[in-house]
């Protein structure tokens, strides 16, 4: 039997109880209340556990697509991959052409030819000198491998033939070649190759031009999102709800409490990375052309959607059926997904019907992705600038795309003021409200985005990674930062803490307004100074590399990790002992499913779809 206690809020002898049993209902409830009555509890209704709550899965249609879905992914991926093993083993078999005794005796007597034609050579210009004559004649012929004395130098492969480093293929090596071409249905299918899209996911190499302490960054604000989402959904089946409220009061733990700004952190990177690439683009294609556009918006969809529905669809109709517990009747936004799938897809689940949003988590998404929709307004001007660099016309078009950037920096800032002194509310007063009518709304959150893209304009037009900044000026620069983010992440102790005054309504909506920005002025700092080589330890931390792979899962590890935290919080049969210790014991165990199950993902839908979208464009 599970017996889990709610009261009120200030936890007092009155309120309303929920316990959910396994046992008859009525007998329970006659029993429970019999003693509850003698300290002032009324329970409300019981709940009792049931081994089946959905039916079978051959009943839901929704179940059976799903698996459908998930079966044929499936099975492209094992025949992608069984296409990508055999083409890769008939070339290495054609590359081992055996050598016949006759090419021999042509190669080494190209080498005897040569060696005469030194010497006469030699004699011929009354030069006797024998270390010179060696010398020339190793200058000359040293790819023959007069060295080697088993004749010419060889290369021998896996297979133990031969094959000279710099032979040319025959005739029936190219006729080969052309008859092992992939055909467009094996190009089809290797685009579900797990061999060759596995290798893409967990390579570690580096591109030249790339900034490499964003993975570092990337990784770190995914795992501060997962351990914020940890405290939060365990707090319910905590057996000792005030040690809970007791450890939110700590100091440090006001990191946790302002995990959101991990968020914003996601924010700078897109709008460096919008802004960064797009402009790298246009300047190597010689300035800016329509299909950029077009292509600008039609990649970022099909990057962002088909593991986006994926998922979706899975959570809606599968997920039910994986578990069981107490109180699990399946995800509590069911019924929302199933009417407002749509909203999600197109990306305005967050300002359409925001009560009704499947997967709630989403919001993050419409956010970016309607950012990406306003950037070109910025970006257009300064891809239009690099053709008259000094040219009038070329600093009006860079003034103006700044003064859109800084438009909507300023629009972030008024809105969120406003609303937040409108509603009288933040994250820790009128919770809801704040989620609904400030925290997910674009308008109010673009404006870390907007300092992501003024930072990607820098790095873009100040290529050299020299800067003239004396080691006062950087030190400096790196207190400043430090002590601003010290007061992002840890100013709010003064409002939370026990016995402390807490903040008034002015107070509030100078903190909601500021913290975010100034947070993001920080990590365009330390992104900068990474770039440009002056970080030192910082840089040398963030741009591990392995952390490239980890990386490139971030994306499918925000779409699933809410989903292994929710089913567990919903199907608990016991309630636990909070402690901290135990809250991080359980976040890296949701950290390494999360990251397993995306790169499970990325193999069956995410990198497929990228390499069929590269194929059909091509």
């Amino acid at each position: 039997m599970l017996l889990a206690f709610w009261a009120d809020n200030n936890w007092s002898s009155t309120g309303t109880c929920v316990f959910p049993v396994v046992a008859a209902a009525g007998l329970v409830q006659t029993g429970l209340q019999s003693r509850l009555s003698q300290v002032n509890l009324t329970v409300a209704r019981v709940v009792c556990h049931s081994e089946i709550k959905n039916g079978p899965v051959s009943n839901d249609s929704g179940a059976v697509g799903a698996i459908v879905l998930t079966a044929i992914l499936g099975c492209m991926v094992l025949l992608g991959s069984g296409v990508d093993l055999y083409i890769r083993a008939t070339k290495d078999r054609r590359q081992k052409v055996p050598l016949s005794p006759r090419k021999d005796k042509v190669k080494l007597d190209e080498i005897c030819t040569t060696l005469n034609h030194s010497v006469e050579t030699a004699f011929t210009n009354g030069k006797t000198d024998t270390n010179g004559l060696i010398e020339n004649s190793r200058l000359n012929i040293e790819n023959g491998g007069i060295d080697n004395p088993a004749g010419p130098q060889v290369q021998e492969t896996n297979g133990g033939h031969l094959v000279y480093s710099k032979q040319q293929p025959r005739t029936v090596d190219k006729q080969r070649d052309q008859k092992y071409k992939p055909k467009l249905w094996e190009r089809v299918l290797l685009c579900f190759s797990a061999v060759s899209n596995g290798e893409k996911i967990l390579s570690v190499k580096r591109s030249p031009a790339s900034i490499t302490c964003l993975h570092g960054i990337r990784v770190l604000s995914i795992g501060w999102v997962i351990l914020g989402h940890t405290y939060l959904y365990s707090a319910s089946n905590a057996g000792n709800p005030k040690s809970f409220v007791k450890t939110i009061q700590g100091f440090s733990f006001q990191i946790m409490m302002n995990a959101t700004l991990a968020v914003d952190s996601f924010f700078v990177l897109s709008g460096l990375l919008v802004t960064y690439l797009f402009l790298k683009e246009t300047e190597k294609a010689g300035g800016l052309k329509v299909k950029h556009m077009v292509m600008y918006y039609v990649h970022r969809y099909l990057r962002l959607t088909p593991v986006y529905a994926y998922v979706m669809f899975v959570y809606t109709f599968l997920v039910s059926h994986l578990a069981d517990g107490p109180t699990w009747v399946g995800p509590y936004d069911k019924k929302m997904c199933e009417q407002y799938w749509w909203t999600s897809l197109l990306y305005i689940n967050n300002v359409y019907e925001a009560k009704k949003q499947c997967m709630g988590w989403g919001w993050y998404l419409a956010n970016d992705m309607q950012f990406y929709v306003v950037a070109p307004l910025a970006l257009i001007p300064w891809a239009l600038s690099s053709r008259w660099t000094e040219a009038t016309a070329g600093k009006i078009f860079k003034a103006a795309g700044i003064t859109v950037v800084f438009g909507y920096l300023i629009c972030s800032v008024a809105t969120t003021a406003s609303l937040t002194f409108e509603y009288n509310a933040d994250l820790y007063k009128n919770t809801l409200v704040y989620f609904e009518m400030v925290y997910e709304k674009p308008w109010c959150r673009i404006g870390t985005f907007a300092i992501g893209m003024m930072l990607g304009y820098i790095l873009h037009t100040f290529k050299s990674r020299d800067v003239k900044m004396s080691p006062f000026l950087q030190g400096v620069g790196w207190l400043l930062a430090l002590v601003a983010a010290g007061a992002c992440t840890l100013a709010t102790y003064d409002a939370n803490a026990e016995g402390r005054p807490g903040w008034g309504l002015e107070a509030r909506t100078a903190h909601e307004t500021l913290f975010r920005p100034v947070w993001g002025l920080v990590l365009a700092w330390v992104i900068f100074m990474c770039f440009k080589g002056k970080a030192g330890f910082v840089d040398w931390m963030l741009s591990w590399d392995w952390w490239q792979p980890l990386s490139r899962l971030t994306y499918g590890v925000y779409l699933v990790h809410l989903m292994f935290i929710q089913t567990e919080a919903a199907t608990a049969r016991s309630l636990f002992n909070f402690t901290s210790g135990y809250i991080v014991y359980r976040f890296f165990g949701y950290t390494c499913m999360s990251f397993i199950f995306s790169f499970l993902l990325a193999i069956l839908v995410e990198a497929p779809m990228l390499q069929l979208e590269k194929l059909v464009l091509s």
